[in-house]
């Protein structure tokens, strides 16, 4: 009879091990997905951050808002902490008041959140979220009518704070810049994400050398010339072809070259938008995220262009 109470005894205390070995393991592999999702975050949006800079003229793109948005739909709330961390850093290694690094800062987080809940049930595919017409026409409609009104106000709020002027322009401007930067880094990141999960083929059509090297050419032609206002002219002929290979090559790989013509478009405005604004005015410098909007929106079309074309052919 003892022994038999013994040998229970000693049989629940062994599950109970098992079971606490279990729970070390499974929260022991939480800590480090935080971790890792945590330090991704950090160095993402850190390292745009320091890169970009806050006098006028507004950039066409305003990337940390698309990399918030990104990780919230991503990650969910553990995005909250790498996003604090790292805005607050670069926010102030860019030597930013307090105030404008507060109001920055729920810029990014609280449009970013707000606009990855508004989208998550939007998309009715993770592995191709941007191929149907529809559903852009939905997520641009939640993001332009909330996500980058919040995200807009508050970073026009920096400008009033310090007692600089604003005009209707600014305010354009900025609402763009947010809308543009949540469109392109949405429609890459989150297509190209899921790639690696899926037998999902980068194009139906083989990729020839002859686009690459095209690309390769324009992108060290960019890193050269960056600081040349005549550059814009290379820009805009690599938006005209790109449109052309997303046709030729469907819409994984139109979201890269958008990703990459966009960068570079910032990247040039970086470098001379103040030329810009000093030659035509703040009025006409608007068109610029016009254009980039314009792009965005039109080598995405023909991405899911290309896809139905495609569909047709088959059947």
């Amino acid at each position: 009879m003892v022994l038999g109470i013994i040998l229970h005894v000693i049989s629940i205390l062994g599950k109970l091990n098992l079971n606490y070995k279990y729970l070390y393991s499974y929260n022991l592999m939480r800590i480090r997905r935080f971790l890792i999702q945590t330090i991704m975050i950090f160095v993402f949006q850190f390292m745009t951050i320091i890169n970009m800079t806050f006098s006028d003229p507004v950039l066409p793109m305003y990337p940390p808002i698309g990399i918030s948005f990104v990780m919230f739909y991503l990650f969910g709330n553990n995005a909250v902490f790498g996003l604090l961390l790292s805005g607050f850093c670069a926010y102030l290694v860019k030597n930013l008041a307090i105030e404008a690094i507060v109001l920055y800062l729920m810029a990014d987080i609280i449009g970013g959140y707000v606009g990855s809940v508004l989208c998550r049930n939007i998309f009715s595919s993770d592995i191709k979220p941007f191929a149907n017409l529809q559903e852009v026409f939905k997520f641009l409609k939640a993001n332009s009518l909330i996500t980058c009104l919040i995200s807009g106000l508050l970073r026009i709020s920096v400008v009033v704070l310090l007692n600089h002027n604003i005009v209707i322009y600014d305010c354009i401007n900025v609402w763009l810049a947010d809308l543009n930067a949540i469109l392109i880094l949405a429609s890459f990141l989150l297509s190209w994400s899921y790639v690696s999960f899926s037998r999902e083929k980068l194009s139906e059509q083989a990729i020839t050398i002859v686009p690459i090297i095209m690309l390769i050419m324009f992108i060290v032609f960019s890193m050269l010339f960056m600081q040349k206002i005549e550059l814009g002219y290379l820009i805009i002929v690599a938006m005209v072809v790109s449109i052309y290979f997303a046709h030729v090559y469907g819409y994984l790989v139109a979201t890269a070259l958008l990703f990459i013509i966009s960068a570079i478009f910032l990247s040039y405005f970086i470098a001379v938008g103040q030329q810009y604004v000093d030659y035509f005015g703040l009025k006409l410098y608007t068109l610029v995220p016009i254009v980039l909007f314009i792009f965005a929106i039109c080598i995405l079309y023909i991405g899911h262009f290309s896809i139905f074309s495609i569909f047709n052919k088959k059947h």
